[in-house]
C-alpha cells in the first residue's frame, strides 16, 4: 500500500514538473511568436506607407487606403486592420468603406497615447475591451501615423492551440495512470504470491548450495593438509613429473635424498640430474618409456651421487591419467636401507 501511495505521489510530482516545463516553453513560444508578428506588422506598415506616398498627391491617406483596399482590406491584410491616428485631433480616423478598426480607447493606454502623440514608431501590446491587441505604428508625416492592429488571440492562434494541447496532455497523464492503477494492483496481487514463493524457494536453494560448497571447501582443506602431512612426513622421495619427465613438484624427502634445493631442480628433467650415473640414467629412461607405452613399471635400484655417497634407492615410476590420457607420472625414490641422508642440504 505504501508503495502505491509513493507511486501516485511520484506521478503527480512528475506531472507537475512536466507542466512547469510545458508552461515555460509555452510562454517562450508566445513571446517569440509575438515578436515575429510585430516584425510582420512593421513590414506591412512600411509597404502601406510606400503605397500611400506613391498614390496620395495631396489626397488624404484615409481616402488612398479606401481606393487601394476598399472592402477587400480584410483579405489583403489578413488578421491585421489599418487605421490612422491624427496628432491634431488626437484620435483615430475611421474611413467609411473600411472595417471598424480594433483600436483601443487612448484613455486605457497612456503609453500608447504618448507614443502616438510624439510621432514615434514601434510596436506595443495593449489590453482593450476586445481583448489584447498587437499594435504597430509608423508615422506618415508630421500629422498622421499609420497604425496596424490585430487581435493577439487570432494572430497567435496556432501557438495557443499547441499550448492547450500540451496542457491537456499533462492533465490526462495522472488520470490515465489512476484509471490503470486498479488493474496494476490486481495483477500484482495475483502474481505477487507466486513470485514470492518462487523467490523464497530460490533463496532456500541458494542457501543450501552455499552451505554444501562451504562443507566441500572445508573437507578439501582438511584433505589437503592430510595429504601434505602424508607426503612431507614420509621418508620416500616423491616428484610430480609431466609427460616429458620435467619436475613440477617434489617433496622434502626427495630434496634430502638428492642433496638439492627446490629451485635448482624444479622445471628440470629428473633423468638429466647428475645424481644418477650415466648407466643408471639409461636404465631409468627405459623404465619411463615403458610407463609411457603402458607397460607395468618395474622398480630400479640405483645409487645416488655415485662415487660420493653410497645412498642406494629404489626408483619407481607410476603413470598419471586424466580421462584415459597420460598426463605425467609420479617418481618414487625409496631408500633401500630405509634411512635418509640427513647430512644433505634441505631445499
Amino acid at each position: 500500500m505504501r508503495s502505491v501511495k509513493l507511486l501516485i505521489l511520484n506521478t503527480f510530482i512528475a506531472a507537475l514538473v512536466l507542466g512547469l516545463v510545458f508552461s515555460w516553453h509555452y510562454h517562450n513560444a508566445m513571446a517569440k511568436g509575438e515578436k515575429e508578428f510585430f516584425s510582420q506588422q512593421m513590414r506591412l506598415a512600411r509597404q502601406s506607407a510606400l503605397l500611400i506616398e506613391q498614390q496620395s498627391e495631396g489626397v488624404a491617406p484615409e481616402t488612398v487606403m479606401v481606393q487601394l483596399f476598399g472592402d477587400r482590406s480584410q483579405g489583403l491584410l489578413g488578421n491585421n486592420q489599418i487605421a490612422f491616428y491624427s496628432r491634431e485631433k488626437q484620435s483615430f480616423s475611421q474611413p467609411a468603406n473600411l472595417p471598424a478598426p480594433l483600436m483601443p480607447p487612448l484613455e486605457s493606454s497612456r503609453d500608447l497615447a504618448q507614443r502616438l502623440q510624439r510621432g514615434a514608431h514601434g510596436s506595443l501590446s495593449v489590453d482593450s475591451e476586445k481583448g489584447r491587441l498587437l499594435l504597430t505604428f509608423l508615422p506618415l508625416d508630421h500629422k498622421t501615423t499609420l497604425v496596424v492592429a490585430a487581435a493577439r488571440d487570432e494572430a497567435l492562434a496556432p501557438i495557443k492551440f499547441m499550448g492547450r494541447s500540451l496542457w491537456l496532455l499533462v492533465l490526462l497523464l495522472p488520470a490515465v495512470f489512476l484509471m490503470a492503477l486498479p488493474f496494476r494492483r490486481e495483477h500484482s496481487e495475483t502474481g505477487g504470491v507466486e513470485n514470492s514463493e518462487i523467490d523464497s524457494e530460490s533463496m532456500s536453494d541458494l542457501k543450501d548450495q552455499n552451505r554444501l560448497l562451504e562443507q566441500e571447501n572445508s573437507m578439501l582443506s582438511v584433505a589437503r593438509r592430510e595429504y601434505q602431512l602424508l607426503v612431507e612426513g614420509s621418508n620416500i622421495g616423491l616428484a610430480r613429473l609431466n609427460s616429458n619427465g620435467q619436475i613440477q613438484f617434489c617433496s622434502h624427502a626427495l630434496l634430502d635424498l638428492a642433496g638439492c634445493r627446490r629451485q635448482d631442480i624444479t622445471g628440470r628433467n629428473l633423468l638429466d640430474l647428475d645424481i644418477f650415473s650415466a648407466a643408471d640414467q639409461e636404465i631409468l629412461r627405459n623404465a619411463v618409456a615403458e610407463v609411457r607405452e603402458g607397460i607395468p613399471a618395474r622398480p630400479v635400484i640405483t645409487t645416488l651421487h655415485p662415487g660420493e655417497t653410497d645412498n642406494s634407492v629404489e626408483v619407481y615410476f607410476s603413470p598419471l591419467h586424466i580421462e584415459g590420457t597420460l598426463t605425467g607420472m609420479i617418481a618414487w625414490l625409496r631408500p633401500v636401507d630405509g634411512r635418509l641422508n640427513l647430512s644433505a642440504q634441505a631445499g
